[in-house]
């Protein structure tokens, strides 16, 4: 299950003036398992006190999680970066290709903007 070290780490990464204009990956790796441990805990149980969907639904717990991690972001008035979230699971066979096109764009992104601005 998910602990608040996680969030307070990414929260760390989110307000550190060094990470402001880099565009952030959130890999939620392993959802099979977390599905089932949402079977056999429930989320408020595990100190979220705020989360309010269904006890047992896996899905909804990953989008609050999501939620949770990216709201981190818009909360140091980085909300213009980007947050590129997703739930991965050890069968997911098309997640690496999604992965790297995610990288390609950041790469690429930050190249463009790195020489618009040399250009000036």
């Amino acid at each position: 299950m998910f602990q608040m070290e996680s969030l307070e780490v990414f929260e760390d990464l989110c307000s550190d003036e060094l990470f402001q204009e880099c565009p952030v990956i959130l890999l939620l790796n392993n959802r099979e398992a977390f599905e089932q441990k949402v079977k056999r805990k429930h989320i408020r149980d595990c100190g979220f006190l705020d989360f309010e969907g269904k006890e047992w639904d896996g899905e909804e717990g990953l989008r609050y999680f999501t939620d949770k991690f990216t709201s981190k972001n818009a909360f140091h008035g980085a909300s213009s970066r980007k947050v590129y979230s997703h739930v991965t699971g050890p069968a997911d066979q098309h997640i690496t290709k999604a992965l790297y096109n995610i990288c390609k764009e950041v790469v690429l992104r930050q190249d463009i903007q790195h020489r618009s601005l040399s250009l000036d």
